[in-house]
């Protein structure tokens, strides 16, 4: 069994936090530097880029979780989350779960998505 905090987080968190990784996979190989694929700026560009089926709300509450559970890491500021990246632990313990094997990354997405009602 893994040492990390994964399998506690909610399905909603685990989704978002996939969808995050891909994106960073992807990135870097695309040759994006670190520090740049790991950045997904503000809780805006999540929901559009990332997440378009949930509301702003919906996305904050599940950075903060992800936040909380030091996958994320974040600024807060007026309301909201901004500077929200991956973690390099977050990168780590995704690493160690996934290898950064794309196709087990989307296979996991899928069974996730389906396990939420109201995506």
């Amino acid at each position: 069994m893994m040492d990390d905090n994964y399998e506690s987080l909610t399905n909603d968190a685990k989704f978002l936090l996939l969808n995050l990784y891909k994106m960073y996979v992807k990135r870097r190989k695309d040759s994006t530097p670190k520090r740049e694929a790991r950045l997904f700026d503000s809780i805006p560009c999540i929901q559009q880029s990332v997440m378009p089926q949930w509301t702003e709300d919906d996305v904050l509450d599940t950075v903060n979780e992800l936040v909380r559970q030091n996958f994320l890491s974040a600024r807060y500021g007026s309301g909201t989350a901004f500077f929200i990246q991956l973690s390099t632990e977050g990168i780590a313990k995704m690493e160690r779960r996934f290898k950064d094997s794309t196709s087990a990354i989307f296979d996991t997405i899928v069974k996730i998505k389906s396990a939420i009602p109201f995506i």
